[in-house]
């Protein structure tokens, strides 16, 4: 049976599809037979980004379908070694389907408070309302500034509602968004520094990932 990672959010504008991408570029490479589920299907967000990569030729191809349903999705998922559901943009019905099904939960969230409380809402609601652990919820930390002190916050933030932020954060760069355009992940970007940082932010989801296999 697939591992299965749900990566969801409350509102826009959290790298969701960011981190999907990302992930997926990443297990594939290393060998899983990795699907990436869309279940946005009227953006198509991930759906067109695995067009601009194919076209391209990049290697390795990302396997990805667009599901209008989490049944669908879910359905799907049992040929694969991992499943990374990119969930739609804001809270459903669905975001707790996916959630119940999933081994982990992954919420992006920036550092502003309009970015970590209704990202924590969603949390809570899962949890309190669904019956989810708080051990099967991470928070990727995305869209950071240069201030340690305000990621260092952020951090607490999410401490004190009782989750857990992933190692690492990804900051806002344009040349990010520019690989995205070309259908890489941000952790293919050229400049050093950027990939780097990249890197290391999936390498402690990752890390989380592994301890579910082991």
């Amino acid at each position: 049976m697939a591992l299965r990672v749900a990566i969801l959010a409350q509102k826009g504008g959290t790298r969701k599809s960011t981190l999907s991408r990302a992930l997926s570029v990443a297990y594939t490479k290393g060998g899983w037979k990795t699907l990436l589920a869309d279940l946005d299907a009227n953006q198509a967000t991930a759906g067109r980004w695995a067009l601009r990569r194919q076209a391209r030729g990049i290697e390795p191809a990302i396997d990805l379908q667009l599901h209008p349903t989490a049944a669908r999705a879910l359905a799907a998922s049992d040929d694969y070694d991992l499943v990374i559901f990119d969930g739609k943009g804001f809270a459903s019905d669905e975001t707790a389907v996916l959630a119940k099904a999933a081994d982990l939960i992954l919420i992006p969230s920036g550092n502003s408070l309009d970015d970590l409380e209704p990202s924590v809402t969603l949390a809570m609601l899962l949890v309190q309302e669904h019956g989810i652990s708080p051990e099967r919820i991470l928070f990727p930390l995305t869209n950071m500034g240069k201030s340690l002190a305000e990621i260092a916050d952020a951090r607490a933030y999410l401490e004190k509602a009782g989750f857990q932020a992933s190692p690492g954060f990804l900051s806002i760069m344009t040349c990010y968004g520019q690989a995205h355009d070309q259908g890489r992940a941000v952790t293919e970007v050229r400049a050093p520094g950027p990939k780097k940082q990249a890197n290391d932010w999936i390498r402690g989801i990752i890390d989380r990932i592994d301890q579910l296999v082991n």
